[in-house]
This record gives structure tokens, C-alpha cells and sequence, in this order.
């Protein structure tokens, strides 16, 4: 049986990548997740085929850069901030994609959110998760 990511704690977004790549989210119990979030720090999965890439971080390291007005400041970047690479390969079957999934230990993860108050200073939130 082919790879199936909610099979395993994630359910599909409504959001895809170019060229048609299906991401998944890790699911939070307690967190509303109806739609995707772009300022949500969470485990992310995208799948094209066989071939799997799980991350920690944004869904979209850029789009959140832009979308808060951050793209024009050279000194910080989000995908290096905001981004941590965890899977990148070829994942056939839900045997092995249980195997690498526990491997990376998603649920030592902490769920955050980035807010800009008022002030206009970037602030990273924990979410509050029942996992």
C-alpha cells in the first residue's frame, strides 16, 4: 500500500505547492486548523508521488515574509530563521513511513504562532496543544 500521510497524524491542506505537491499538516488536538495558517510554526509534510519532505517550521517561509512586510529587510531571513529541513527522500509504503516518521520525533515539536503587535516587533507564541 502506498504512503498515506494521515495514516499517520496528518490531514491535507487547502493549499498545494506549484505543479500540483499535496502538504499536510501535523494535526494539533486543541488548535483550530481549519485553514491553513502562514504565521503557524508547525511539522509540515509535502508529497509528490513517492518522494516526501517533512519540515519544522512555516508552511511557506516566503509567502509569511511578504505577507507581513518583511521582504524588504536584507538582514533577516525566514526560511533560515523559521525553517528546519527534517525528511527529504523517497517514501513508499505506510511501513516505512512509520518508521522515518517516528524517527523524527514530531511531537517533541512546540506548535507556535508569529504576531506583530502594535509595535511592530515580531513575536513567537507557543500554541497550546493537547498532544
Amino acid at each position: 500500500m502506498a504512503f498515506s500521510p494521515t495514516h499517520h497524524g496528518f490531514f491535507k491542506l487547502d493549499f498545494t505547492f506549484p505543479g500540483g505537491v499535496t502538504v499536510y499538516e501535523l494535526d494539533l488536538v486543541g488548535i483550530d486548523q481549519g485553514a491553513h495558517d502562514t504565521l503557524r510554526l508547525n511539522c509540515y509534510l509535502s508529497q509528490d508521488g513517492d518522494f516526501v519532505t517533512v519540515w519544522y517550521g512555516l508552511l511557506d517561509a516566503h509567502m509569511t515574509e511578504i505577507s507581513l512586510g518583511f521582504d524588504h529587510d536584507p538582514t533577516f531571513d525566514f526560511t533560515e530563521q523559521y525553517e528546519e529541513p527534517l525528511f527529504r527522500g523517497y517514501i513508499e509504503d505506510d511501513k516505512t513511513g512509520a518508521v522515518i516518521l517516528k524517527a523524527l520525533r514530531l511531537e517533541q515539536k512546540t506548535p507556535n504562532v508569529l504576531v506583530v503587535p502594535e509595535q511592530g516587533r515580531l513575536e513567537c507564541h507557543a500554541l497550546k496543544s493537547g498532544m
